[in-house]
């Protein structure tokens, strides 16, 4: 009961902060791997029948996570706000789009610019292929970015943090963009390239850190003139040391500067969007 207690303070705490009777849609922000969908489904049921919340929808839930709290509620779930931009496809083709798609329950997208990379950091190729569509209808990269987007078939509804008031007129001129089927895939397959152009850099990257430490004097593991069975303790852990230093690095370069989702959708990496 102790995460049906939180809800309904929390509900309540921001009725009193924002003075208001009723929250237009709340989202359970993430899954909780340890729900109980029966007793979350009935507070929120509660919440909407009380009049407090007049929907209620989820934040990076997958489509079993979905399922799951849908079951036992009599409320539906009004959206499901999850990663979706040009740099962070794997929803595309992972089930999670076709799932929403095919009950025609819309998506939001946070981070749909890519937390200002497609504006800043872009590759050649795709700042190309952006500006082209940008300089047809007199916008900038953002507003493609957000058409890009806006132009599927799900409903995905792009989710902006900037108050900047020249920002938000530039990005509305998204809606003047018109994406077709094969500008769609243009951008798509300008944005894979770049995905993987940042991957070979990043492993790149890995393998000049794994030469430099040996270079400074750790001392190789292996040895062709040496069975497995003769390897010195202090070799192997050196090699362990060297290597969790190579996977720290490419870790975090893949984190800082890729977000890929090639290692997440095949399950090999797992990065937190919070």
């Amino acid at each position: 009961m102790e995460a049906v207690r939180c809800i309904r303070t929390s509900v309540e705490r921001s009725l009193r902060l924002m003075n208001t009777d009723y929250i237009d849609l709340l989202l359970i922000h993430r899954p909780d791997p340890f729900i109980n969908h029966f007793e979350t489904g009935a507070v929120l049921d509660a919440m909407v029948k009380e009049g407090k919340v007049r929907a209620v929808g989820v934040s990076n839930f997958r489509t079993w996570d979905y399922e799951l709290l849908q079951s036992a509620m009599a409320t539906r779930l009004s959206v499901n706000e999850i990663e979706l931009s040009l740099l962070a496809r794997d929803a595309f083709t992972n089930g999670d789009v076709a799932f929403f798609q095919q009950r025609q329950i819309p998506l939001m997208a946070w981070s749909p610019l890519a937390g200002g990379r497609l504006i800043n950091d872009a590759d050649e190729g795709l700042a190309s292929a952006l500006d082209r569509v940008a300089h047809t209808y007199g916008v900038d990269r953002a507003a493609v970015a957000l058409a890009w987007l806006l132009a599927h078939p799900a409903q995905i509804l792009p989710v902006l943090g900037t108050n900047n008031l020249d920002r938000i007129r530039n990005l509305s001129k998204a809606g003047q963009v018109k994406i077709d089927r094969m500008t769609w895939f243009t951008l798509y397959t300008a944005a894979w390239e770049m995905t993987f152009h940042d991957l070979r850099a990043c492993v790149n990257d890995a393998s000049t850190a794994h030469d430099g430490m040996v270079a400074h004097g750790a001392p190789r593991p292996f040895s062709s003139r040496r069975p497995a069975s003769a390897l010195h303790p202090e070799r192997i852990l050196s090699f362990v040391f060297v290597s969790s230093k190579v996977v720290r690095l490419l870790h975090m370069c893949l984190d800082r500067q890729l977000h890929s989702p090639i290692f997440r959708a095949t399950g090999m990496w797992s990065r937190s969007p919070y």
